[in-house]
């Protein structure tokens, strides 16, 4: 099963958070010290991760993947992608998309009132920025679902009963259908927004690499010492460069040596292809003699040599494609 953190950040809090409020000169505003928020950020990221890996709040995990992103004011949030080594009995165990009672848990009511509701948006906001040609692009509200529904190809639809629950926010009286999903432990310890979802589909790996890799934003900039009375020629290709825009946040996280991105264990990389047709790579300076003997492997085709050679009985014979590298190494110069 796969979980995904999806969001957490906690913009929400700077202005209350005691680690960083105690901190600020007269006058001063969190925003005007990223070196505070990145540090105070990069050590509830490192207590988050040591109660998902060490202490295993979600259960025993096989695999974990994370990137830091830093939003457009500049504050950082981070994805996160934990598989765990097995499936739990109920998505329900770990994941909650309702109103809690507010009599029986006070505390965890307000975390979510402050930080897990999504809206108000459609009928009641329209101009919302979630709106997108008449409908929330977030699909909210959801509808009322009695019981959790697993799903194969995204997210599960989870329990969101109608049982009366609701909280008025601008005015306007939201119910679980307008409840972000969410863990109560990490909603609870942590004080801010930290979307959690559960999904079945590889799609989740790109959607967390694809910030890291789309390199920065980019702006045009114009540099000048003159003023537009005083300039009689205008040179665009000279006085206008394209460079990329850097929020202090992200220049600070950067500066302090911060992680961008984790991941374990390491991925091995599975072709698949027809009957020779696999690709061949090789370098300007590699033995030509080499080359010929091996061209013709792969990891597509030494799986299948030691299926081949191994008794139909046997541990190797029983093995998946998929579950090769577990127990195999592949040895890319020597292709074999």
């Amino acid at each position: 099963m796969q979980v995904h953190l999806h969001n957490f950040h906690l913009c929400q809090n700077f202005r209350s958070l005691t680690s960083i409020t105690d901190k600020l000169y007269p006058g001063q505003t969190p925003a005007d010290r990223p070196d505070l928020t990145d540090r105070v950020f990069n050590m509830k990221l490192r207590d988050l991760l040591d109660d998902i890996l060490e202490k295993n709040v979600l259960g025993e995990v096989a695999g974990y993947m994370w990137t830091i992103e830093f939003q457009k004011c500049g504050l950082p949030h981070c994805h996160m992608l934990f598989i765990l080594q097995k499936d739990p009995e109920y998505y329900d165990k770990f994941v909650y998309a309702e109103l809690p009672n507010l009599q029986t848990q006070p505390i965890l009511f307000q975390h979510v009132t402050k930080n897990m509701l999504h809206g108000p948006c459609r009928r009641d906001k329209p101009n919302a920025t979630c709106m997108v040609d008449g409908k929330c692009k977030k699909h909210f509200p959801k509808v009322f679902q009695e019981n959790t529904l697993h799903s194969y190809n995204g997210y599960p639809l989870y329990q969101c009963r109608n049982n009366g629950f609701t909280f008025t926010k601008s005015n306007v009286e939201l119910d679980n259908c307008s409840v972000v999903p969410y863990s109560p432990f990490f909603l609870v310890k942590y004080r801010g927004h930290c979307n959690v979802e559960i999904c079945a589909s590889v799609k989740s790996v790109k959607y967390i690499s694809k910030y890291i890799h789309k390199g920065h934003d980019w702006v045009t900039v114009n540099i000048s010492g003159q003023t537009n009375a005083q300039q009689t020629h205008k040179d665009e290709i000279e006085n206008y460069i394209n460079g990329c825009y850097v929020f202090s946040s992200e220049a600070v996280w950067r500066i302090l040596g911060f992680k961008l991105h984790g991941s374990h264990p390491a991925v091995q990389q599975l072709t698949v292809h027809l009957p020779k047709e696999q690709y061949i790579y090789f370098n300007d300076d590699d033995d030509i003699e080499h080359v010929i003997h091996t061209h013709d492997r792969s990891t597509h085709t030494e799986w299948m040599r030691v299926k081949w050679k191994s008794p139909a009985n046997s541990f190797a014979y029983t093995l998946h494609y998929t579950d090769f590298p577990e127990f195999y190494t592949w040895n890319n110069s020597e292709k074999m």
